[in-house]
């Protein structure tokens, strides 16, 4: 059996080097679009849009053995020509096929994963490839690669759920103290780039804590830091907000926030005074 091509070996690593859905095809087209070897110069990989989603799923959602009635254009070439769209209506059957010219014969080939079919190939001509299993063996080899990579992808959601649960405050949803010093990390390393692009670093602590907690409990204690924080948040809206202690938080105002920081701080400091001559219980009374 003769394989279809130098790329046979290459999408392989192609595949699972594309740390990111996004850059999936990106790897794909530079690799097949440098070759008209024995893929032809007609060749096409179409997957289903929400792939990568589907991919991050914990129970799939997606429909078994259907086609996405709009697919996403991984590699698209007909006659060695481009096809320029990142979408496709499937009805087509082929992207930038004209419907004029020379008869041809093309093969079509669905990609799936267990009972989801997410995609499927398109090579053009070449008979004898589809008699002796050539075209089969390469399909079976992709849908392989695209399965370890479907993998990798939830892998890799996963992971990064685990990196925000470990940089999220359980008791406020804000950033932790371990998301703070990265922040602080990655603005030093920003500055000795070259990075000058203003900020300002507004430090909290939390008033009368200690008096709620003994007057009124700690479940009370917490609803009062609740309400400071939010307080924080609601002032400095595009900025993000770290509690790095039991009492203590810090926003690093960037953006918009920073052009109007000493306005939003008078706004904060006026909103407590409102706050404590307010009838509000004294857990609503931040301070």
């Amino acid at each position: 059996m003769q394989l279809p091509c130098a790329s046979y070996f290459l999408f392989h690593p192609a595949i699972l080097s594309s740390d990111r859905y996004l850059n999936l095809a990106e790897k794909l087209q530079g690799l097949f679009y440098k070759s008209n070897g024995r893929e032809g110069d007609s060749f096409h990989i179409l997957l289903d849009p929400d792939f990568s989603e589907h991919a991050s799923e914990d129970e799939p959602t997606y429909t078994p053995i259907t086609y996405a009635k709009r697919m996403s254009v991984i590699v698209s070439k007909e006659d060695s020509t481009p096809y320029q769209e990142i979408s496709f209506d499937i009805c087509g059957l082929v992207p930038g096929y004209a419907g004029e010219g020379p008869n041809h014969f093309y093969f079509l080939m669905p990609s799936y994963i267990d009972d989801y079919v997410c995609g499927y190939m398109v090579m053009r001509d070449h008979i004898e490839y589809a008699a002796d299993m050539t075209y089969y063996a390469f399909m079976s080899r992709f849908n392989s690669v695209l399965a370890k990579y479907r993998q990798n992808l939830k892998l890799n959601s996963i992971n990064a759920k685990l990196q925000e649960l470990m940089q999220k405050d359980s008791l406020t949803n804000v950033r932790n103290r371990n998301a703070y010093d990265e922040a602080m990390t990655s603005l030093k390393e920003q500055y000795v780039l070259g990075d000058r692009t203003p900020f300002a670093v507004a430090m909290f602590d939390v008033n009368n804590l200690k008096r709620i907690n003994d007057e009124l409990g700690h479940e009370f204690g917490d609803l009062y830091i609740k309400n400071a924080c939010r307080l924080i948040c609601d002032t400095f809206k595009h900025s993000p907000v770290y509690r790095i202690g039991g009492d203590e938080f810090v926003a690093i105002i960037k953006n918009s926030d920073y052009e109007i920081r000493h306005d939003l701080l008078e706004n904060f400091r006026k909103a407590m005074v409102e706050l404590e001559l307010s009838d509000l219980p004294p857990v609503n009374k931040v301070s």
